[in-house]
């Protein structure tokens, strides 16, 4: 199907903007033609072009969160929100939705179509291709804005060509489903998996590397949609592997001493874990998003769910002294990354918290705090911050995150102890190998399963962040919780290999029919030997008892996922993946979302929700 965009209005570096007011438009013109100099065949002129491309993003990262919780479980929307606002998070978005306006993802497109198309990848210098690094990074900044627009739509009008002519918006362009973009945008990334990424310094107050989308995290995510699975844990491993991700213990609550809580660090992990994110101006006065106004405000437009914050004070810590203890030291409830625990037993915000006004008391969202800044003056429209505080970065991937996503595709690959270890323990050398392994052997059979090199030393289970360290995996009380379930398998014979996968065989003596022994000689001092196959017993899951365990893990990392990065902009998607890779949607999600309009209207909005429709901005 082709769609006319013509009257619907995009901001590129080189076209001013004029406005718009339809969810269906593209662009809105005076003018029939603009002058455009064609010429970008410097390197300088390929680091302009990256660094004007990404400001334009900034503004994509508002969206990025709003959308990506608001159509999740984990947010709600109060009554001091803008109808905008309100209408998304009802699922009952009317045509004038301002959220319906998809200016600012074209924008961004159309610029890097336009890099795309007229830089100069063949310029060499020292045999260097100089500006390849520059056209991989813009092609991966491409592929990761129209994929944020088919999760907002469901799908998209296709251009690889700009659109330089004003004119142009006559054309008709394809429209791609979601399905059909994802399996689009991975052929025109896997050439470029290996290029140097770009590092232009310390741009503001972070290293300018971690401006860029990182290409194989995004192959990752398009894999994982696709239920492609191996693929999807090649793209994480690789990156893990390359960049020495790790998910370590300075965010993992536990005892300091006997009775006493450490401080709970984990809100800190949304910025000190941070990969990637969408920066945002350095002048107070340019672009930021409004998400601490919106959320840390005593009149909040968005919240988290009551009963995302039910679940997260029902859920069972431990805790231990040290790492290297055995036995369960104590048992408290709620998950510490929800709201944390202090020395006396008082609480402390962490994603969130109770905060007081007077006698009022509300629960606010605070982990858009860990990314902000301050500057002197005042914000009339949030007076409960002090001077003029707002959001500085918008991160969009975290190591706890990536390994959640490797888990999820080594679940669903066959390999459910692996994931669940991502979880409980985290993947190590100790953890994958040895007498003491706490995992599958059979499972660590493909390169994406290597964790046992000492660059994987420091992993740690992201449990332990908020549910203390994992113990002794003999402890009924935690395995009741937290640990790797038995598997039941059934026992086949099969032929024993060596270290090479070479099939054994040993030498016996040779037997008749009947079960002789069989002799060279009549004097039976000579047997007559032969090549047997060395036979070994091993445990196969079933079909069943492997179905039942891959969900059983599902279930518990997409728990974790919300605990882990709740509020972050990534609940929709992960929510849409585990309904695909169950064959689910929209049930499944609609199961979930349905939660968090309470017992009178989760009913009816379940029911409302299993209209495929509902689920997207058109």
């Amino acid at each position: 199907m082709k769609k006319n965009i013509k009257n619907t209005r995009i901001l590129f570096l080189i076209l001013c903007v004029i406005g718009t007011s339809s969810c269906s438009d593209m662009f809105e013109t005076e003018s029939k033609s603009v002058v455009f100099d064609h010429t970008l065949s410097t390197a300088n002129d390929s680091l302009y072009s990256a660094l004007g491309i990404l400001g334009q993003m900034q503004k994509l990262s508002e969206r990025y969160v709003l959308m990506g919780e608001l159509r999740g479980d984990l947010m709600s929307a109060t009554e001091d929100a803008v109808e905008a606002i309100q209408e998304v998070a009802n699922f009952n978005v009317s045509p004038s939705n301002t959220y319906c306006d998809v200016t600012d993802y074209y924008s961004v497109i159309n610029n890097c179509n336009y890099a795309i198309t007229y830089m100069d990848t063949s310029l060499v210098n020292f045999d260097t291709k100089e500006m390849l690094p520059e056209f991989a990074a813009i092609k991966t900044m491409r592929a990761w804005t129209y994929w944020q627009l088919a999760l907002l739509r469901g799908d998209v009008q296709w251009m690889t060509e700009p659109i330089t002519d004003l004119g142009q918006s006559n054309a008709e362009y394809p429209v791609k489903t979601i399905d059909e973009l994802a399996e689009m945008l991975i052929e025109d990334l896997v050439p470029y998996i290996g290029i140097r990424e770009l590092d232009y310094g310390f741009i503001g107050d972070y290293s300018s590397q971690k401006y860029f989308i990182p290409l194989d995290l995004l192959l990752g995510d398009l894999y994982l949609y696709l239920n492609r699975y191996d693929e999807a844990a090649q793209a994480y491993y690789r990156y893990i592997y390359n960049h020495n991700v790790t998910v370590t213990w300075n965010y993992v609550t536990r005892f300091t001493s006997e009775g006493n809580f450490s401080s709970s660090t984990f809100i800190s992990s949304y910025s000190g874990e941070m990969l990637c994110g969408l920066p945002s101006h350095e002048d107070p006065t340019g672009y930021h998003p409004e998400l601490i106004r919106l959320a840390f405000n005593f009149k909040p437009s968005v919240v988290p769910a009551a009963s995302f914050v039910d679940s997260m004070a029902l859920k069972p810590s431990f805790y231990r002294l040290n790492d290297g203890q055995q036995g369960l030291e104590a048992v408290c409830v709620g998950d510490q990354r929800g709201q944390g625990l202090t020395n006396g037993g008082g609480s402390t915000p962490v994603s969130y918290g109770v905060y007081a006004e007077g006698y009022d008391t509300k629960t606010l969202i605070a982990k858009y705090m860990n990314c902000a800044k301050s500057h002197s003056g005042s914000d009339p429209q949030n007076e409960y911050v002090n001077g003029l505080t707002y959001t500085n970065i918008v991160p969009l991937y975290r190591n706890s995150m990536v390994y959640l996503r490797l888990a999820e595709a080594l679940n669903r690959s066959g390999r459910p102890s692996l994931a669940l270890a991502v979880m409980r323990y985290g993947l190590r050398r100790d953890v994958v190998s040895g007498t003491n392994m706490k995992v599958n052997e059979w499972e660590l059979n493909a390169s994406y399963t290597n964790f046992t090199e000492d660059r994987f030393n420091d992993n740690r289970g992201t449990m332990g962040r908020g549910r203390g360290f994992a113990v002794d995996a003999n402890a009924e009380e935690v395995n009741r919780w937290i640990g790797i379930p038995d598997f039941t398998r059934e026992t086949v014979t099969v032929q024993d290999k060596d270290d090479d996968g070479n099939p054994l065989f040993e030498e016996v003596q040779a037997t008749d029919d009947d079960g002789n022994l069989l002799w060279e000689d009549e004097a039976q001092t000579i047997p007559v030997m032969e090549q047997k196959p060395v036979m070994i017993t091993v445990g196969v899951h079933t079909e069943e008892s492997m179905n039942d365990s891959i969900l059983f893990v599902e279930d518990l990392l997409v728990d974790e996922m919300a605990a882990e990065t709740a509020f972050e902009g990534n609940r929709f998607f992960d929510l849409l993946r585990v309904a695909r890779h169950r064959n689910e949607f929209p049930a499944y999600m609609a199961e979930r979302v349905s939660r968090r309009f309470g017992k009178e209207g989760q009913a009816s909005k379940k029911a409302e929700l299993l209209n495929p429709d509902k689920w997207f901005l058109k």
